[in-house]
């Protein structure tokens, strides 16, 4: 769907500021966002299926970096087969045998068990961090907030 509309829809005048917050946070750590680019959002079924084929090869951290990069810089529409298949070349897998599973339903019982999973942790959003089963950290955050997590959970585990 087009994802001015929707994110303007679900956020409203908020969506600005965040986009705004979230290409700050990125340059300053050497992430570009080109959210305009993206156009519409994409159903990640087949992105989180690469992902989960990458992650049987070994190259999960390429593709994850990959498809980030993919969409949140260049505007791909990482929902397309033949996009992903494209992208996971780069990676070093084939692109014929990525369109392959694509095509298939390989991976999607998978996939499917790890979204139920994220569920019913109330996961609604990415990023998201989940530290040691203990604590967990929704959305892109400062710095600040992660050691104040760490800092609670060492905090946490000396009183025991």
């Amino acid at each position: 769907m087009d994802r001015k509309k929707y994110l303007e829809a679900k956020y409203g005048s908020r969506i600005k500021e965040a986009d705004r917050r979230l290409k700050s946070l990125g340059q300053s750590i050497g992430i570009e966002y080109n959210f305009e680019k993206a156009e519409r959002i994409p159903n990640t079924l087949k992105a989180h299926r690469l992902i989960w084929l990458a992650d049987q090869k070994g190259l999960q951290e390429k593709a994850v970096t990959g498809l980030f990069k993919a969409y949140f810089t260049e505007g791909v529409d990482i929902g397309d087969e033949h996009e992903l298949a494209r992208l996971a070349s780069q990676w070093g897998m084939k692109e014929s045998e990525t369109l392959q599973l694509l095509k298939s339903d390989k991976g999607v019982e998978e996939v499917r068990a790890l979204e139920e999973k994220a569920y019913n942790l109330e996961i609604t959003g990415v990023p998201f961090f989940i530290f040691n089963e203990k604590a967990a950290v929704s959305g892109a955050q400062e710095v600040e907030t992660f050691i104040d997590v760490l800092r609670q959970m060492s905090h946490d585990s000396k009183a025991r």
